[in-house]
């Protein structure tokens, strides 16, 4: 083995060779194995095949100049990338260690290194060196650098040194000699040792040179490792704009913050960079954002993350002058590139990475495909000009409903048009480990027919066919049963005729119409007991209004039928719903096999959680599971609050609940790993959808079960599992295809997108931009008593979304008071207080809500509660056509 002169005779080893031995040593196979496969186009195959260790690896590094003593760049991402952050933060404070001596004007020296023994360490072959010299002595007899590449015996013979050497580099107080940091001298004050799992080598730490004190007592952040398939992914979506589809729980949100910092610190000014993090739902957001610190604050200690949600979403521009990243959702980034509301108007271009959760979203009118749509037109008009980077992560692409293999790949080149990503990233390389570490759930479908007897439902169709018979000219058609969507869309379009014609008790009987139809869901698929309490609650609201003639008749006909319905609730047929019994038997099992089993049961609506829950809960055999529910954000009386939410989630996944009972706001991106058991209630989705509900149990031996009242919902499940195969078939075929042929389509696509825009925008602009309606002869109407309330004129926009009458009169039409907002919800809104409830003079039925701006209250009328009609007119109208609504915006002053 080559040894140099001075090494010889000094008797000292080189710190920087013992401290890449040292590196190598603390690499694991499994990072190896990421490794070798990021040096795939570096190192011919051959050499790679003959790298044994890491050892083996560095020192071909080493021989190919990727690996210098000036240059540990290259180490430090690899490290980095397979998950090494101990490792990596060893290089930057050695490093940082070597750049503070050379600036004080002492090199890291054999010299130095030979003050840490208190006798010279033997050359190998050599004889033993005499004592040490002064320091000054030493430092004029530095020699050359070592040489770029090293042989393995050199940093094998390192090792040999490495014994006597390491458990003397400890973090200590600096002592300083004549000035000048001493090594020696810091080495010689021992300290407490590291831990044991780190006691066998040479941390950056011991090569500490600056004068700052660094305690051992520090807490160190846990390691977050990079898996192998992971370092596939982000090797592939570093080069261009990607979208990353790997499966529900491979850790997507892991690549995407590699990718993140990737872009980050390639960037000329990485503290000024902004990546745009963008979710679906307003759960994702805090999730998301505590997931991105996590995974990059360790290693980039400036680095920081900002949530944009209720009072702070208008605050984006603030948000990305103080942060690194900010996570919000699609919309209040569409509103802030709109200039909607309080929200002041930024540009893309300001923007340099916009990463898009559950990307697959990226079609229609959805607001992901608004952002992009921002986007594809600075493009087409801007062909040079600066655009964001873009990421896409999904599980599933789908089909976009598509049956056919040509359908299917259509689409995925439609969303990667949409997406402006040419490629598409999967795992290839590493399918084993992938699979190793996610694996897919046994998964089951089970037809459970409702009751063959069943009184209530008998009852209450026959208390609706007498309705429709005395009400409507028209009977529902045939294919339209009671109580489902097929008859309430029917009954929407009779209530929309009833309200045209001004048929006051036919709007109000197509009203309880659909609050029956919807009672006879949850008795199909809950208790009897629930489907009536459902309907008793509508009707404790409706006896709150002022009702007159045929609608007081009414409501006194639906207490009486509400009151005979009691009586139904205590007969055996009542009793028992075979789905329940089936339900209840499911989940003894498994409790019985897995006691500390972790399940989700998903439903189709916000009531039916409430209804499971105390079912759940007041069940004797399965009360010990503590039932929980979590639904979405919004302002009917069975949604919660985003803390309701976020308690429920952690208390599901401490264990405290073991069963949580949720609304399809769970099936996307929730983190809930600790889950084995799934079960889909009666819930008929799309593909994308079934994939993403399977994703949720991330468990070992998981096991996902859909309960389905017929054999049409077995039929659903099926179809989509086909479409699953014809996505994993169009995947595989769009892999295929010349990235010049892709990058040719997609653009034709966007071209041809940008032309229906524009086409759009020119037909808009022919258009007179006033407002069409003389807003002085537009009145507005109670929908419930359709009793005037105000004239179109009288009406004005607070911050562009708020429409407050301000005219005194409306006082003799409507009354309304401020009351406390909601516990734990959102009082403000772009810096409106919302806090109070505006209700009809004559019906008291609620038109609206109190806002607040600057300490002055304005009622404010719902939309969606009232009718218009022009002065003179005996036909009112709905106000909830978006043409409408548009031009009713132009009216309206702001205030």
């Amino acid at each position: 083995m080559a040894v140099r002169d001075d090494e010889s005779s000094a008797g000292g080893v080189d710190p920087f060779l013992t401290f890449v031995y040292s590196i190598a040593q603390e690499l694991k196979d499994e990072n190896l194995k990421g490794m070798k496969f990021l040096c795939g186009k570096l190192l011919p195959k051959g050499v790679l095949e003959d790298v044994k260790d890491p050892l083996d690896l560095i020192v071909k590094l080493q021989e190919e100049n990727k690996i210098t003593e000036d240059n540990l760049s290259f180490l430090t991402e690899l490290v980095r990338i397979v998950g090494r952050r101990d490792l990596e933060q060893q290089i930057v404070e050695y490093e940082r260690a070597r750049k503070d001596q050379q600036h004080l004007g002492t090199k890291i020296s054999r010299n130095v290194v030979s003050k840490a023994t208190p006798q010279s360490l033997p050359s190998h072959g050599t004889t033993p060196s005499p004592p040490r010299q002064d320091l000054d002595t030493q430092n004029e007899s530095i020699s050359a650098p070592l040489p770029q590449s090293m042989p393995r015996q050199d940093l094998e013979y390192a090792a040999t040194q490495n014994e006597s050497i390491r458990d003397r580099y400890r973090p200590s107080s600096h002592v300083e000699t004549d000035g000048v940091p001493s090594l020696g001298d810091t080495v010689d004050q021992t300290l407490t040792s590291r831990d044991e799992s780190h006691s066998g080598s040479i941390t950056a730490r011991s090569l500490m040179l600056s004068p700052q004190v660094v305690s051992d007592s520090q807490p160190e952040q846990a390691e977050i490792r990079v898996r192998g398939y992971q370092a596939e992914l982000i090797h592939d979506a570093k080069t261009e704009n990607s979208i990353v589809v790997a499966p529900t729980g491979s850790g997507k949100t892991l690549v995407a913050a590699e990718l993140t910092r990737h872009h980050m610190t390639s960037s000329v000014f990485p503290r000024d960079y902004t990546a745009i993090f963008i979710v679906d739902k307003v759960p994702l957001v805090l999730q998301q954002a505590e997931k991105l610190l996590e995974y990059l604050k360790p290693t980039l200690d400036w680095f920081k993350v900002d949530q944009l949600i209720g009072e702070k979403s208008a605050q984006l521009g603030v948000s990305m002058s103080e942060n690194q990243a900010v996570v919000l959702t699609a919309q209040v980034l569409v509103n802030h590139l709109k200039g909607k509301g309080d929200c002041k108007t930024i540009s893309l271009t300001s923007i340099d990475l916009l990463i898009f959760d559950e990307c697959h979203h990226t079609h229609d009118n959805h607001p992901y495909n608004e952002i992009m749509n921002f986007y594809h037109d600075l493009k087409q008009r801007h062909p040079r000009g600066k655009l964001p980077k873009i990421i896409g992560l999904t599980a599933s692409i789908g089909t976009g409903g598509k049956m056919t293999p040509e359908g299917a790949l259509q689409h995925v080149y439609k969303i990667c048009a949409n997406l402006d990503c040419k490629r598409i990233v999967r795992v290839k390389e590493n399918k084993a480990e992938l699979a190793a570490h996610v694996t897919p759930p046994e998964a089951n479908v089970q037809v459970v027919p409702s009751r063959r007897v069943d009184p209530f439902r008998t009852r209450v169709v026959d208390f609706m066919q007498a309705l429709e018979r005395e009400y409507f000219e028209k009977r529902p058609p045939s294919q339209c049963q009671h109580g489902t969507q097929q008859y309430e869309s029917w009954i929407q379009s009779m209530r929309s005729l009833m309200l045209q014609t001004s048929n006051r008790e036919g709007e109000f009987c197509a009203r309880c119409l659909i609050e029956l139809s919807r009672a006879l869901v949850v008795n199909d698929d809950c208790r009897t007991v629930d489907a009536r309490t459902y309907f008793q609650r509508f009707l404790n609201e409706i006896l709150r209004l002022k009702f007159e003639g045929g609608k007081a008749l009414l409501r006194g006909r639906l207490s009486k039928f509400v009151e005979d319905l009691i009586d139904l609730e205590k007969t055996p047929e009542a009793l028992v719903n075979p789905k329940l019994v089936y339900l209840e038997q499911l989940l003894l099992r498994r409790y019985a096999d897995e006691p500390d089993s972790l399940c989700i049961l998903f439903t189709k609506t916000r009531y039916s959680t409430q209804a499971f829950t105390k079912w759940i809960n007041f069940n004797p055999r399965l009360c010990h599971l503590n039932a929980t529910r979590l639904t979405g954000s919004s302002n009917d009386e069975d949604s919660m609050t985003k803390p309701q939410q976020q308690e429920v989630i952690d208390d599901f996944s401490k264990g405290i609940s073991k069963i949580m009972i949720a609304t399809t706001i769970a099936i996307q991106g929730l983190d809930i790993k600790a889950c084995n058991t799934v079960i889909r209630y009666g819930l008929v989705t799309d593909e994308i959808a079934m994939v993403q509900a399977r994703g949720r149990a991330r468990a070992a031996a998981s096991k996902v079960t859909a309960v389905h009242p017929s054999y049409r919902g077995e039929q659903k499940e099926r179809a989509n599992e086909e479409k699953e195969e014809l996505m994993e078939d169009a995947l595989h075929e769009f892999e295929k295809i010349d990235p010049q042929i892709v990058a040719e389509t997609t653009a034709s696509l966007q071209a041809d997108s940008f032309r229906q825009r524009e086409m759009v925008r020119a037909q808009e602009q022919q258009i007179d931009r006033g407002c069409r309606y003389d807003m002085t002869r537009i009145e507005f109407f109670c929908k419930e008593c359709q009793s005037f309330l105000c004239r179109g004129d009288s009406i004005q926009k607070l911050v562009k979304t708020h429409t407050i009458v301000t005219d005194d009169a409306f006082k003799d039409n409507a009354e309304w008071s401020l009351l406390p907002p909601k516990t734990g919800s959102p009082a403000s809104y772009d810096g409106v207080d919302i806090g109070g409830r505006v209700v009809c003079k004559k019906c008291n039925k609620r038109i609206g809500a109190v806002v607040s701006k600057e300490k002055v209250s304005f009622p404010a009328l719902s939309m969606k509660e009232v009718l218009w009609s022009h002065r003179g007119s005996s036909q009112k109208k709905e106000t909830v056509g978006k043409a409408t609504k548009k031009e009713f915006d132009k009216g309206f002053r702001d205030y």
